[in-house]
């Protein structure tokens, strides 16, 4: 119906109208309404696939420059890497560097390694030789024993060494025999003797015990190199003490000692009696006459 020149909204319908003797066909507000409706429902659906469009290139976007990112700490990582692995190689390994390297390789390898000292240790055996025995105040502070690296013949030689950094007083290898095949001789014993002794000595010695006084007593039955000690590094050399055995003697002693550091090789020991002709040896021999009465120094009572 029309009021006020208007249609009224609660009576329109779909039906044709007569407006002014002219029949018009109106659509109900209703349909219009949910033809707006629609619309308003669909433009939502638009704005989302366009917000989800601009989303996916953002993403994109953000995935390209996460992806060059990437790239370039890579990069950036491997020049690094390859600057420190450059330096490294020009830089000499230092000596801890060398043995972390070196127990690494032994350790993987399984097999031992040894160092000069160890193989010179290998090539000892210690402990007195047959035969013969150790004898020392301090006995821990020497040791004495065979060694297969340095005989002079043979397979192996006899050897005394100092282990503790102030050795104290010696060190000392020996043995005795009977006298019987020498008795009213003069007896030469010879060895042969290599040293490393840079602090000390090293001496052989040979002594004939018997009768009512000491050896060190009797003329010509003790030597012991006092009056020739040797000292620092010597190749092998040949030694010789002579002595005299009288007809009293019980026990023909004798030996090798080391006193301070060092070491000391023994080889070819032999005994043999000599003639008279060849001199005593040693510092023990008795004198035909008093000497150095007035207390001269050597050079002056020699002179």
């Amino acid at each position: 119906m029309k009021k006020n020149g208007k249609l009224d909204e609660s009576t329109q319908s779909t039906k044709p109208v007569e407006l002014d003797g002219i029949k018009v066909q109106k659509p109900s507000k209703k349909r219009d309404l949910t033809k707006n409706k629609k619309l308003t429902e669909l433009k939502p659906s638009t704005q989302s696939k366009k917000t989800d469009s601009k989303h996916n290139k953002t993403t994109r976007a953000d995935s390209k420059q996460h992806k060059q990112s990437v790239e370039v700490n890579s990069a950036k990582t491997a020049a690094k890497a390859t600057s420190k692995r450059d330096k490294n190689s020009t830089q000499p390994k230092s000596a801890n560097t060398t043995k972390k390297t070196d127990s690494k390789q032994h350790k993987k390898s399984g097999k031992p390694k040894f160092s000069k000292t160890a193989k010179s240790s290998k090539s000892r055996i210690k402990g007195p030789p047959a035969g013969w025995f150790y004898h020392a105040t301090r006995e821990a502070d020497f040791e004495v024993g065979l060694d297969s690296s340095t005989a002079h013949s043979g397979k192996t030689c006899a050897y005394i060494k100092s282990i503790v950094p102030n050795p104290k007083p010696f060190g000392n290898l020996m043995q005795s025999f009977s006298p019987d095949k020498f008795l009213g001789k003069r007896l030469r014993m010879r060895a042969w003797v290599k040293s490393n002794v840079n602090q000390g000595t090293c001496q052989l010695w040979l002594r004939i015990d018997g009768g009512s006084k000491s050896a060190s007593m009797t003329p010509g039955a003790f030597d012991n190199m006092d009056d020739r000690p040797i000292k620092g590094t010597t190749d092998w050399q040949q030694y010789e003490l002579v002595v005299d055995v009288s007809e009293a003697s019980s026990n023909i002693a004798f030996g090798f000692f080391l006193t301070g550091k060092g070491i000391a090789w023994l080889d070819d020991i032999e005994f043999e009696a000599v003639s008279k002709k060849v001199s005593l040896t040693g510092k023990y021999q008795q004198n035909h006459g008093p000497k150095n009465l007035n207390f001269q120094t050597e050079k002056e009572s020699e002179s």
